[in-house]
């Protein structure tokens, strides 16, 4: 297999042209074919030509990411250049956190459940009702829209410290994305939610509001369905 020095590698930034390479435990990827590595840049925070072995450990993801692409080849081994004491610095903020930095780096996974479960069992309750005819179905649902709406901002708090722990407050179209829907996700919620508790007999008053209240609740699957998706991009890359 291909030797590739820190130097070559370090030119392989994905700029002008050049190979997208990454190295990691002494195999070089190739990053080129990747979406999210597009210029040699990674969620504006990491960049190509340059071992990530910290950014793996501080990363959403494992690195079975890396085993989609090809390997370049391997890193040669050099023998290490001696840093002076004097040039080690002080610790960063993020030195600083990492006492801390299960709580921020789970705290979103497991709170942001909770928004999709109830949300998205709010579509298949109001199915239940329209196939049944049963009122409980129906209350369900509304209780669980209730109960995503409360749980929708502690998830998105979670999520907000996560990418400014991950990304340094990154703004890229991940992001965006999951701002946006998730903005989306809390008006929808919360104007159904004063639209079922102003008119309880909502699904049984008039034909046309009832049919926009049925099309509202089941805009809450693709809502939810799209947010796991763009997260799912975050953990497992592209």
């Amino acid at each position: 297999m291909k030797k590739i020095t820190r130097a070559e590698l370090a030119t392989s930034n994905g700029k002008e042209g050049k190979p997208t390479y990454i190295a990691y435990e002494g195999k070089v990827y190739d990053l080129g074919d990747s979406k999210l590595w597009i210029k040699g840049g990674h969620m504006k925070r990491h960049n190509a030509g340059a071992l990530i072995v910290d950014e793996i450990k501080d990363a959403p993801h494992g690195p079975e990411v890396l085993e989609r692409f090809s390997v370049a080849g391997e890193l040669l081994e050099e023998a290490p250049a001696e840093i002076p004491a004097s040039a080690e610095g002080e610790p960063t903020f993020r030195d600083r956190m990492k006492p801390f930095e299960w709580h921020i780096k789970h705290g979103h996974p497991m709170t942001v459940h909770y928004p999709i479960a109830f949300m998205t069992a709010v579509s298949f309750f109001v199915l239940l009702y329209l196939l049944t005819g049963h009122r409980a179905f129906e209350t369900t649902s509304f209780y669980l829209m209730a109960l995503g709406l409360i749980a929708a901002p502690v998830a998105i708090i979670t999520g907000l410290i996560t990418w400014w722990y991950n990304y340094n407050a990154a703004v890229f179209y991940i992001i965006r994305r999951k701002m946006q829907l998730s903005a989306v996700l809390c008006v929808v919620g919360l104007v159904m939610v004063i639209w079922r508790a102003s008119v309880p007999e909502v699904l049984t008053g008039d034909l046309k509001l009832a049919w926009l209240y049925v099309i509202a609740a089941f805009i809450f699957t693709p809502l939810v369905a799209l947010l796991g998706y763009y997260g799912g991009k975050l953990t497992f890359g592209s």
